[in-house]
């Protein structure tokens, strides 16, 4: 009897999460996801956050995002993310991570119901060992494979670049509004299918249109959060021609469900060329699509190319055995098409396309799986030339792909093995596996020395690499090795401004100011965008006494950032010492409205005032910083001097004091007075005697 009673317990569990399995799976995922993850939640901002988050001023006020100007980005939706963030907690790393994970832990789930259904609609399958009957057998099986399916995209250590790289939300945010795209897009088909008007091209129900206007809406969404969603149009093709079998034959048909899609395409490569920001000639359309369909000119389209077909072999490797992560992999251009790697690799990839193809019947899911893997990747490995050959980030969405083919491969040995245990223990196993790859792959993003560490033990050859553990090591102050990696940097990239210009600072930070000008001043030429290394130039030169160059480079640093306090300072101080005098009070005047009450900032006013002989705007600016800091012996100090040249010898003699009393070596403060005592005591005397009376 307690046998059954547990039997029945079991039985009702099972019933259970069978009719709410996506809550359920929502759940689990959630929780694997939040804890293999968990660990990412103080990585530090590396690489390109700086420049996309820490040093962008645009993140800083989130309503410029609401504002029409915003078109004018390129990934204006992904940047009001940042921008809210920023609004929530300021550079708080981990609001910035934990909304990253939740991108990611939302993405798994579209991932899973994606996979639910496919392997429901495209899969004739039936246990081995139950039989056809047992409809519930078969449900679990597929709830099982679309949990492994989701796992496998979830966990898998390529995924870590774009989910723990803060500023790769691009990629997962376009991510999550593609795939939501194509879910909604399926949703309204099968509604249109089950109510039998596929063939009727006027009598979709309103829901279904609404379905298809809110997928529309998401492609919008992904593609201004990253300009990869062009290929969107790409994807919705697939799912039309894989999962609707009924359209599958007649293009007529899909071009009814694809048209808007088509449009939307069209409306994509509109605005890159500039037609929704003003930039735009009809008569240059051809020329525009042409020039803004390159990111760098200094690789052609066939060369380009040709790379990608060995970089989709190392995609592929790297997806089945993920050894070699790199944070930047520098992968080189090919030089030529006609080399082993290349045709090999060309040999390959056609290969598999060929198979995905003749799969199509049989098979369709590997056909899927393929597809959208290529697809995906349509964009950053074609002829579109980028920058950069390869990067881990890039197969976040394409990943997709791989993972549906590991969830049908559960269902195939399912069959053959007949024995579910025997599947699904080692099939456990691997996810394990593929769960500690990325806690241990997270463990290095930690810490930023050991990540570029990392990227230069597996690549020793990359001069950004180098470049970038100098960074890491000069925030940690360890100048002689941060000295030697920019160095190291500069003889594998001889024009590596970034590098140069570093090498300056590191120099400028050790003493050597005389050597630290000509890579900085060469940076600046290579860079002239670059804050920093103009602030590090005007730096440099003031130390050194050129005080016009000095001027010069803050005042650059100032058009960058035209807010920045130190900046605002150092030129104050440098005009202080041109004897420029009215131009450093507008500075010093400037930099208080940054800075309200700074006592630093007012007494430097107060010296300008007292140079330019306005003794009364002297005295109140100083006694403005004594309020902020009355335990100053230096403002204590000017105070007695400025007292003391205004007639006040009183007062000059007790601010004296109170300097000599709060710094006894401060060995001006005590001369001076000394020598307001000494007028005193002459001013007395000179009294005494004007008076007639005669001092014994």
């Amino acid at each position: 009897m307690p046998a059954l009673h547990f039997f029945k317990i079991m039985k009702k569990f099972t019933s259970t999460i069978l009719n709410n399995h996506r809550l359920f799976s929502f759940l689990l995922l959630g929780i694997i996801v939040t804890l293999v993850y968990s660990s990412t939640f103080q990585v530090p901002f590396v690489f390109d956050d700086f420049h996309s988050i820490v040093d962008n001023p645009r993140i800083k006020d989130y309503l410029f995002f609401l504002s029409p100007q915003a078109i004018s980005l390129q990934r204006p939706l992904a940047d009001l993310t940042f921008a809210l963030n920023f609004q929530a907690g300021g550079l708080n790393l981990f609001g910035f991570h934990l909304v990253n994970t939740l991108i990611h832990i939302i993405n798994t789930f579209l991932v899973y119901v994606i996979a639910f259904f496919v392997f429901t609609r495209l899969t004739a399958y039936k246990t081995a060992s139950t039989g056809k009957g047992n409809a519930d057998q078969t449900r679990i099986l597929i709830i099982l494979a679309a949990l492994g399916t989701s796992l496998f995209f979830a966990l898998h250590p390529l995924q870590t670049q774009a989910v723990t790289y803060i500023v790769q939300r691009y990629t997962s945010l376009f991510a999550l509004f593609s795939l939501l795209c194509v879910w909604l897009f399926i949703k309204a088909r099968l509604r249109i299918e089950k109510a039998g008007q596929s063939s009727a091209a006027t009598s979709i129900d309103p829901v279904s249109i609404m379905l298809i206007a809110a997928s529309f809406v998401c492609a919008l969404a992904a593609f201004l959060s990253k300009q990869t969603a062009i290929m969107i149009p790409g994807l919705i093709i697939l799912a039309e021609v894989v999962l609707f079998k009924g359209t599958r034959y007649n293009w007529k048909k899909i071009a009814l469900f694809c048209t808007p899609f088509l449009f939307l395409f069209i409306l994509f490569v509109l605005y890159s060329v500039g037609v929704f920001k003003g930039d735009f000639a009809l008569g240059s359309l051809l020329e525009d699509v042409r020039a803004r369909t390159v990111e760098t000119a200094d690789v052609s389209r066939w060369t380009y190319l040709t790379t990608q077909f060995s970089v989709l072999v190392v995609y592929l490797r790297m997806t089945v055995l993920p050894f070699g992560q790199n944070i930047d992999h520098l992968y080189p251009f090919a030089e030529t098409f006609f080399n082993v790697r290349t045709l090999l690799s060309l040999g390959l990839v056609l290969g598999i396309m060929a198979w995905a193809v003749a799969s199509f019947k049989k098979r369709p899911v590997l056909t899927l799986g393929v597809g959208w893997f290529f697809i995906a990747l349509s964009v950053e490995s074609s002829i579109i030339p980028i920058r950069d050959a390869m990067f881990e980030h890039r197969l976040y969405l394409p990943m997709l792909g791989p993972a549906l083919i590991f969830g049908y491969l559960l269902l195939i040995l399912q069959e053959k093995v007949g024995r579910r245990a025997l599947v699904f223990a080692p099939v456990a196993v691997l996810i394990i596996a593929l769960g500690t790859a990325t806690v241990l792959r997270n463990e290095v993003w930690r810490d930023p020395v050991e990540l570029w560490a990392d990227s230069i033990h597996k690549n020793p050859e990359n001069h950004r690499a180098w470049s970038n553990l100098g960074q890491a090591l000069l925030a940690r102050n360890n100048l002689p090795e941060a000295q030697r990696a920019f160095q190291e940097s500069l003889r594998l990239e001889r024009n590596n401004p970034q590098a140069l210009g570093n090498l300056g600072i590191v120099l400028a930070r050790q003493g050597k100011y005389g050597e630290a000008v000509k890579p900085l001043k060469a940076a600046t030429e290579s860079m002239p965008g670059s804050f920093d290394f103009h602030y590090n130039l005007g730096v440099t030169y003031g130390v050194s006494g050129e005080y016009t160059k000095a001027v010069e480079h803050y005042q650059k640093a100032l058009e960058i950032r035209p807010d920045h306090l130190r900046s605002l300072m150092n030129l104050g101080v440098e005009y202080g010492r041109l004897n420029r005098l009215e131009q450093a009070a507008l500075t010093f005047l400037k930099a208080l409205e940054v800075s309200p009450g700074n006592p630093d900032l007012l007494m430097n006013l107060s010296v300008i005032y007292f140079n330019q002989g306005k003794h009364e705007q002297a005295l109140d600016k100083m006694l403005q910083a004594e309020r902020v800091r009355p335990n100053s012996s230096e403002i204590q100090t000017n105070l007695g001097i400025i007292n003391h040249s205004m007639g006040n010898a009183r007062d000059a003699l007790q601010h004296l004091g109170r300097a000599v009393q709060l710094d006894p070596a401060n060995n001006t403060a005590r001369e001076l007075a000394g020598q307001v005592l000494k007028d005193m005591q002459t001013e007395a005397l000179r009294k005494l005697q004007d008076s007639g009376i005669k001092s014994q």
